[in-house]
């Protein structure tokens, strides 16, 4: 660094995350002739790098213009600055992006690289806006359609998971409640009794016999083209369940 210091008023920059999280997106930066990777940080407003990695691309010759300066830099949600001993400004791309001249901070300690969210956007590596989300939803849907096709049969008719009994933890303690059966209007009692003959022969419900202490009711609901949807009315049941 040099040893011209920066007098004037403090600015503020924000680092979202100094800490090593596998679920980070790193790519491979070539900053100022060297290459170096960083995780990109959407809501980083700078770019960091430790003091560690500073001395070593001082070792390999970086190209930079470095300088102290009065900065302070802030971990995303704290009110505790992170000491910064100088920036440096240099050429920044990656792979088959255009040439980007960014400042770098440097901070005293140890943690990951970090290549913020202005500098990532201008090389390239980070799209945020509403056509950045529809390529996204479209490159998605894309790929769930690859699937569909490769594995259509496991998308044929209702799944269901067979030859598996589901345990559900009961509280004891909890008393089971009978509710009483809601009535169903007059017009929508046959939907009713078409749709409980419809589910039970595509044996998603089946028929039981005997006394149960609990007793949900069932809540018809209509739906478009004359249809008729069945719901459980289970909030007093799911107290019970651990």
């Amino acid at each position: 660094m040099s040893e011209e210091d920066n007098v004037s008023t403090p600015s503020t920059d924000y680092a979202f995350s100094l800490t090593e999280d596998e679920y980070y997106t790193k790519v491979n930066v070539n900053m100022g002739g060297i290459c170096n990777q960083m995780i990109i940080d959407s809501r980083a407003s700078c770019n960091v790098v430790d003091k560690q990695i500073w001395e070593e691309l001082k070792a390999k010759k970086i190209v930079c213009a470095s300088t102290k300066v009065n900065k302070n830099l802030y971990p995303y949600g704290s009110t505790d600055p992170i000491e910064v001993i100088g920036t440096f400004t240099t050429n920044m791309s990656v792979e088959n992006s255009d040439i980007v001249e960014a400042e770098v901070m440097v901070i005293k300690g140890k943690g990951p690289s970090l290549l913020g969210r202005k500098t990532a956007t201008l090389l390239g590596v980070l799209k945020i806006g509403l056509n950045a989300s529809i390529n996204v939803i479209q490159e998605k849907a894309n790929i769930n359609q690859e699937v569909f096709h490769k594995y259509k049969s496991c998308f044929e008719g209702i799944g269901k998971l067979k030859d598996f009994l589901l345990e559900i933890p009961i509280d004891e303690t909890v008393s089971p409640v009978a509710k009483s059966l809601i009535r169903i209007p007059f017009n929508l009692r046959e939907k009713l009794e078409n749709k409980l003959d419809e589910l039970e022969k595509l044996d998603v419900i089946e028929k039981t016999d005997g006394p149960t202490p609990w007793v949900s009711p069932v809540v018809v609901v209509p739906k478009g083209d004359n249809d008729i949807r069945l719901c459980i009315d289970m909030r007093r049941a799911n107290e019970a369940i651990i």
